[in-house]
């Protein structure tokens, strides 16, 4: 039977409420582990295993979550408002995934593993304009290009989550998943870090909340609206042709890097 995991949505909230990225919360809940003595290498994928429910954070880290969240909010949250807390249970408890019948450990299929990736086309269909971010001089490829906001699926992540944490990382902006709808699909032979390929799904929004601001700096040199009619030329090419393929209602699927 397929795992299923119980998704921690009370943390994905106050992290949502904070207004934090992945990487930012990582990063308060490190300091607040150093002030109490602590070194921890917490980074954004615990963040994401948290809150998909992959795995527990265990010790006194959850102490400092909820510290962490405290002080970036302005009030107290506890670990039981962050689903955290157990009264039948040591806090460092680990949770397991949970399977009607488990079967034997399986040896990850490296030789065959493709990068999972998801992007997002913001249409805003009232001014007929899109949201793209210019990559900055010290991106790890296609400097000075313009992109969509897009970035890698950590692992136990639904991939519309990925998207919601990607947008919301990159450009301030916050949408639901449900709003998110498939524009295109690319599956490349070979990427920067992907030697064994990427599947990238494209997803546009019509519906978002919050104003788009670069932040992520050490990445990106801009991120603003363009109209649809004045696309830049000096684009990342697979994520260029899914959204011209988007807007002229093209196909629906890319092939890169493909003999």
């Amino acid at each position: 039977m397929k795992t299923r995991y119980e998704r921690n949505t009370r943390l994905r909230d106050a992290a949502a409420e904070s207004g934090l990225t992945y990487e930012a919360l990582a990063r308060a809940v490190r300091q607040v582990a150093a002030e109490n003595g602590e070194v921890l290498q917490t980074g954004r994928a615990n963040i994401s295993h948290w809150i998909n429910g992959v795995r527990r954070p265990t010790g006194r880290v959850p102490q400092y979550l909820a510290e962490a969240l405290s002080r970036r909010t302005g009030r107290t949250v506890a670990t039981r408002e962050i689903g955290l807390h157990c009264d039948d249970a040591p806090p460092d408890a680990v949770a397991q995934p949970h399977t009607d019948n488990p079967p034997s450990a399986l040896p990850p299929a490296l030789e065959s593993m493709t990068l999972l990736v998801a992007a997002v086309i913001v249409h805003d269909t009232a001014n007929d304009r899109v949201l793209l971010l210019q990559r900055g001089p010290n991106a790890k490829f296609a400097q000075g290009k313009w992109d969509l906001p897009v970035g890698k699926n950590d692992p136990g992540e639904p991939i519309t989550d990925t998207a919601v944490r990607e947008l919301h990382e990159e450009t301030g902006l916050t949408v639901k998943s449900e709003s998110l709808r498939v524009a295109h699909l690319i599956h490349g032979a070979r990427g920067v870090e992907a030697p064994n390929g990427f599947f990238t799904v494209v997803f546009t929004t019509r519906d978002w909340t919050g104003q788009p601001e670069n932040r992520e700096p050490r990445k990106h040199a801009q991120v603003r609206w363009v109209d649809v009619d004045e696309i830049p030329e000096e684009f990342v090419d697979t994520t260029a042709s899914a959204l011209h393929h988007y807007l002229g209602n093209g196909p629906q699927v890319s092939l890169d890097g493909w003999h």
